[in-house]
């Protein structure tokens, strides 16, 4: 099994206002943190984060959005066993990384988003709505 660490993501941009939620609590976002699965991001208005994780994926969240990670369980070449987040609400930019396409799995209050090897934006303008853009 693989170091804790491993099953983690890395904040690699941070505009501000962002924080972390985790253990209950919630501390000002910074370059570098580690997220968690548990771990719920928020960012305030104008504010964006970008997270790389060890098999490369990248999911940046937009201004005034909460991404929680759901699971993450990575096999020793780096690749996701399990890779599960939920969109609560805001706008995102979801490219994925070195893993099997039915590893990754992206939820929004209404749907829910079987990733296959590619790069998209989503938004969640609602409780009712969730937009889907495909780029590559």
């Amino acid at each position: 099994m693989r170091s804790a660490e491993a099953q983690s993501g890395e904040v690699v941009k941070i505009s501000q206002p962002a924080e972390i939620y985790l253990d209950g609590a919630r501390k000002p976002l910074r370059l570098g943190d580690t997220v968690n699965v548990g771990d719920t991001i928020l960012t305030g208005k104008g504010a964006e984060a970008q997270i790389i994780f060890s098999d490369e994926t990248r999911i940046v969240v937009g201004p005034s959005s909460q991404l929680k990670i759901d699971r993450l369980l990575f096999r020793s070449d780096n690749t996701a066993r399990k890779f599960a987040v939920t969109a609560a609400k805001g706008t995102f930019r979801f490219l994925s990384g070195n893993s099997p396409s039915r590893a990754y799995t992206v939820r929004t209050p209404i749907a829910t988003m079987g990733v296959r090897g590619t790069a998209f934006d989503f938004a969640v303008p609602t409780l009712e709505n969730t937009d889907l853009v495909v780029h590559d």
